[in-house]
């Protein structure tokens, strides 16, 4: 946190967003109990990159934010955050969607699984 405090102080947008979104990346996918700490991490990454106009990192935040949302048990909003960054990487022309397909994917598959087990909801 001292870090993210010093990028803060001297204006550096780009690094301290950057240090929130390491921040998020070192917390485990599965830690559940941490979700919140990571979503957290996340978001603060995206509204900096946002601010600092760099487009690719703040999509990458959004990406990395809609993938703590399954393991929360929110598939739905994982799937239209995960559409959401397809379709603004297709609007900049960027070609490398293999990752985000693959969490897309994780979601449709713990979907299906919900929806194979009775008494489960979908949220």
């Amino acid at each position: 946190m001292e870090l993210i405090g010093y990028y803060l102080r001297v204006g550096d947008v780009f690094r301290e967003a950057s240090t929130w979104s390491d921040l998020g990346k070192i917390i485990s996918y599965d830690d559940a109990s941490r979700a919140a700490l990571r979503l957290s991490s996340f978001h603060q990454a995206y509204l900096l990159f946002k601010k600092g106009n760099h487009r690719m990192e703040e999509i990458g935040a959004y990406k990395d934010m809609a993938d703590v949302h399954p393991n929360t048990g929110k598939l739905d909003l994982a799937e239209k955050e995960l559409l959401q960054v397809l379709d603004k990487y297709h609007k900049i022309g960027y070609k490398e969607l293999q990752y985000t397909y693959d969490l897309l994917a994780v979601v449709y598959n713990k979907k299906q699984d919900q929806m194979t087990r009775p008494g489960k909801t979908i949220h």
